[in-house]
């Protein structure tokens, strides 16, 4: 979904792992592309091999985002996601809820979240919970997160034509010119790294489209 709307900020963000709340986003620097613009971030959900995992969860506060919505990705399942009230200090908090088809021996991707930001966008306290087969507490949590701006393949913090030249690169000859963060390079989120991806992030820079 492409939306317009006026919106000139980028966030530059910090991926970790969590058991527990972690502050997440910190600094703010201008786009150069153009001054109407929307960021999109994703949040990768990942369980390594043996996880055990089959049910896990999502949650974080956020304030000023335009839309977020969950899939799934290769494992399969669903994923539910709601947005709640407003909370007592301006914020308003997300869950996601993934389920498997059965408890995970494979390392993947649950699910992605993909957000849309308005301008003065955060996030905060990021956290992930999951669950066996028998809906017991996984106590030594193997779910990860990692967060990414769409579309920053080089990992600079911003989206620009640079990007979309890295791409091109890559994709005429990976083995020389590698890519710094390919999930960030997955603009369109069909998994693979292509011309398709470079061409609208060169849209976003024309002021073409105002979000991937």
């Amino acid at each position: 979904m492409f939306i317009m709307k006026t919106i000139k900020r980028i966030l530059s963000v910090t991926s970790a792992a969590t058991v527990c709340a972690v502050p997440l986003l910190s600094t703010s620097v201008v786009n150069a592309a153009t001054s109407d613009q929307y960021d999109t971030y994703a949040i990768y959900c990942d369980v390594p091999a043996n996880s055990g995992v089959m049910w896990a969860n999502l949650e974080f506060e956020y304030t000023d985002m335009y839309e977020i919505s969950s899939h799934v990705e290769s494992f399969g399942g669903e994923v539910y996601d709601l947005s709640s009230g407003a909370r007592p200090n301006g914020e308003r908090s997300f869950a996601a809820s993934f389920r498997a088809n059965g408890a995970l021996v494979a390392p993947g991707t649950l699910f992605t979240t993909k957000l849309i930001a308005e301008n003065g966008f955060t996030v905060n306290n990021i956290r992930t919970t999951s669950f066996d087969a028998d809906r017991n507490l996984i106590t030594n949590n193997p779910v990860t997160f990692d967060v990414v701006l769409v579309g920053d393949a080089n990992n600079n913090g911003v989206v620009t034509m640079a990007d979309a030249s890295a791409i091109y690169q890559y994709v005429g000859n990976p083995s020389n010119y590698g890519i710094s963060n390919l999930r960030a390079a997955d603009v369109n989120f069909d998994g693979t790294v292509d011309s398709e991806d470079a061409q609208l992030i060169q849209m976003y820079d024309a002021g073409m489209i105002y979000n991937f």
